[in-house]
């Protein structure tokens, strides 16, 4: 979409001056094309045709409006796992954009004024690209599995009761350690024994 404001709203202003009041208002559009005075009439019109049960709040989740560049664009964007159906929807949502601002009274008065006029579909929605999620995916697995071994880790130390050390026998029981039993690796001790005999 494309601002391009009435003269006849501005009076006998200069060329930056329209420029200006054209960036002013683009972002009005921009905040506009969400609203549900135009969504309600996007919803309507497409359940009517397609037999759907979009709602205002559906559509707004997955539209997407930006100035293009600073520029006086508006680029228009339907997320959908449909692109034909994305497709649809924007253009609906374009024409009905255009149809609401430049709507009248029964005085044939504009009904908003600021943005009555000022606004015109530069082109037709072409049919929306399917987005690869594999790198997305692949992150989300291995945050979900790190907290998992986090969590597996935590519950598996508060759960073992075992003592580790002389110190922590006698700070929970109170009571002195006479002897400690070692711990030997009896592979290793085999080892030495066998290196003993061939030094020999």
């Amino acid at each position: 979409m494309i601002v391009s404001p009435d003269e006849t709203l501005v009076g006998d202003s200069t060329s930056v001056d329209d420029y200006q009041y054209s960036s002013y208002i683009s972002k009005t559009y921009v905040t506009f094309i969400s609203e549900d005075v135009v969504l309600d009439e996007v919803s309507n019109t497409i359940n009517e045709a397609k037999g759907l049960e979009l709602t205002s709040d559906i559509l707004r989740n997955h539209i997407s409006a930006t100035l293009v560049n600073s520029s006086l664009v508006i680029s228009v964007g339907y997320t959908s796992t449909d692109s034909k159906e994305a497709q649809y929807i924007v253009n609906i949502l374009v024409n009905k954009v255009v149809e609401v601002a430049n709507a009248t009274t029964t005085n044939k008065e504009p009904k908003y004024k600021l943005l009555y006029d000022n606004i015109a579909v530069l082109s037709e929605a072409k049919e929306g690209k399917k987005v690869s999620h594999t790198v997305r995916n692949i992150g989300i697995g291995f945050a979900i599995g790190f907290v998992i071994a986090i969590i597996y880790v935590c519950v598996r130390e508060a759960l073992n009761t075992k003592f580790k050390s002389p110190e922590e026998v006698e700070s929970i029981l109170g009571a002195s350690v006479i002897g400690v039993i070692p711990f030997y690796d009896i592979d290793d001790v085999k080892d030495e024994d066998v290196g003993g005999k061939v030094d020999e």
